[in-house]
């Protein structure tokens, strides 16, 4: 679909075709006008200089290296392509240019081809694998549990408890949905199938919500104990993502008009979306810091916040501030012989600090490299009198 109408080039005939030709009129004035003011607002930006400061913020906007301004150019040339990509893909959509293709009755008659294994084949296949998980389940019961009732078992630290077995985790829950689906796909229908289908879904999706929820309740454990990282929250955030999906899965068995496939897309994409656009490195940085001022938390992890880069920064200000009252010193003043061989979280704080004010004074200041989290960093430095004006 998207290489149908990405060969008509449609995204550039869309641009300046029919009433958007109007568009390209005001486009072209647009350019004229560009043009004509190029040499007298250079001549004005030139003759203004004389003032240092006009000048030093002129030199910020246009101060920015050749490597810097090539990649630039290099993403532009690849978002050109992509650009006309995702706009075939539109077009050929809303215009139906592919609609006989691939089309809902083909795949229903390709469906109805492929559902070749009988019932009892298919009970044979599934049912040792749903043995081995209440044997599993009855062994392991009070191991699991322990981690809903916060009780820490014998021998394990809570590293340990909260990583034992979260990728084998995984790799089960995987390996269900692809049960799921294969019995879904491939069992023949009939009268006597379809409750039986229902019910097999509900169980592989009760079995893997229950590894999914003990293996969250440990996870909890772990960050009540030790506070939160990057690992621990995309870890955390994939296990409910698992969660929602089988759900999904399994409330789609009943629900007959419930676009099961569709639906699960949203939720990942919008999940992505809000773990991608959600700041959470600034999020950890500020949860961990709370808690150890409100005293729940015993230490912070410098060198985690550390990985969090510009995040973090304004908390582990805040942090620095809060200690600075409690010891009576300054972190202004703090300088890296004075933290030499030190392990205390004061020294940890400042070392951090003082690295992040170094690093931010020899980074790229150039209008590219802005971020919100870049802005937040340097105004907490500034505040902190670790950076210079």
């Amino acid at each position: 679909m998207p290489f149908y109408s990405f060969e008509d080039f449609e995204l550039f005939r869309g641009m300046f075709h029919g009433r958007n030709r109007k568009s390209l009129n005001v486009l072209l004035k647009l350019a004229v006008g560009v043009g004509i003011t190029i040499i007298p607002t250079g001549i004005v930006l030139a003759l203004l200089s004389y003032d240092k400061g006009f000048a030093d913020l002129v030199g910020k906007l246009f101060d920015f290296e050749r490597f810097n301004l090539f990649s630039h150019i290099v993403s532009l040339a690849f978002a050109v392509p992509i650009g006309m990509y995702l706009y075939g893909l539109y077009i050929s959509s809303t215009d139906r240019k592919c609609s006989d293709m691939f089309t809902a009755e083909k795949c229903n008659m390709l469906s109805d081809r492929v559902k070749i294994a009988p019932l009892s084949t298919a009970l044979t296949a599934v049912i040792p694998l749903l043995a081995v998980y209440v044997l599993f389940f009855v062994s392991q019961w009070q191991y699991y549990i322990s981690g809903f009732t916060g009780i820490l078992p014998l021998d394990f630290s809570y590293a340990e408890y909260a990583r034992e077995g979260f990728f084998q985790l995984c790799a089960v829950s995987v390996i269900n949905l692809a049960v799921i689906v294969a019995v879904l796909l491939f069992m023949k229908k009939s009268k006597a199938s379809s409750p039986i289908l229902k019910l097999l879904t509900v169980i592989f999706s009760l079995f893997t919500l229950v590894l999914i929820s003990t293996a969250i309740a440990k996870m909890v454990m772990y960050i009540r104990f030790y506070g939160l990282t990057q690992k621990r929250v995309y870890a955390t955030w994939f296990m409910v993502i698992l969660a929602v999906v089988f759900i999904i899965v399994a409330l789609g068995r009943f629900i007959s008009k419930m676009k099961t496939v569709s639906l699960c897309a949203v939720v990942i994409v919008t999940s992505f979306a809000i773990l991608a656009l959600g700041n959470a490195d600034r999020l950890i940085a500020q949860y961990n810091v709370d808690r150890y001022l409100n005293g729940t938390l015993q230490t912070v992890d410098i060198d985690a916040m550390s990985d969090l880069g510009d995040a973090a920064v304004p908390q582990l200000v805040r942090l620095a501030k809060h200690l600075d009252d409690q010891n009576g010193t300054d972190i202004a003043n703090v300088t890296y012989a004075d933290i030499e061989y030190q392990t205390d979280l004061y020294s940890q704080t400042a070392a951090a600090l003082l690295h992040q004010s170094r690093a931010w004074q020899e980074s790229d200041h150039s209008i590219f490299s802005f971020t919100v989290n870049g802005a937040a960093a340097k105004a907490a430095l500034k505040n902190a009198g670790l950076l210079a004006e």
